[in-house]
Parts: structure tokens; sequence; C-alpha cells
């Protein structure tokens, strides 16, 4: 009987999921969801002016799907081949100012 509450959660999760997935307006539980976050913190960042957000009602947050993944993708560390290739840019300029 555990088995079937399990696979029954599981599966309502992963529907929830794809209905998320389809979405561009999210709410403050869904943002949450979609960060692997607490809405606490998702009030956090709101409070630290970290995430945009709208408020049109004047109570209830909302943000935008994109904003939500800019905010994912920040301060991105460069692998070390991007790093190289970098490099090998900067030594090949300077060769030629010599």
């Amino acid at each position: 009987m555990n088995e079937i509450k399990e696979m029954l959660a599981e599966i309502v999760d992963l529907l929830s999921t794809q209905n998320l997935n389809g979405k561009d307006i999210l709410s403050v539980e869904e943002a949450a969801r979609m960060l692997n976050v607490s809405k606490a913190h998702i009030y956090r960042l709101t409070q630290n002016r970290e995430l945009p957000y709208f408020c049109p009602a004047g109570k209830k947050y909302y943000f935008r799907r994109e904003d939500l993944s800019n905010y994912l993708t920040r301060n991105r560390t460069a692998s070390a081949e991007e790093l190289e290739a970098q490099a090998n840019k900067f030594i090949n300029r300077k060769r030629r100012g010599l």
C-alpha cells in the first residue's frame, strides 16, 4: 500500500512539474519549486531586490520564467577550455603589439 502511495505522490509531482514548464508567469510557490529553494528564500530575494517580481494587486508576487532563468545563470564560471582560449587570445594580441 505504501508503494502505491509513493508512486502516486511521484506522479503528482511529475505532473505539477510538467504544468510548471508550460507557464511564463509563476507564483511564489512555483518560483520556489523552479529555483529549488523555500518560499521564505524567494521572499528574501525579493526584499533584497535580488530577484525581479511583479505585484499587480499589491499582495501576491509573480515572476517571469525568463527572470528566474537569468537569476539561475548569473555569475557563470568559465570552463578550463574557455579560459585557455581567452589566455591564448590575450597572448596573441600582446605578441602582435610587440
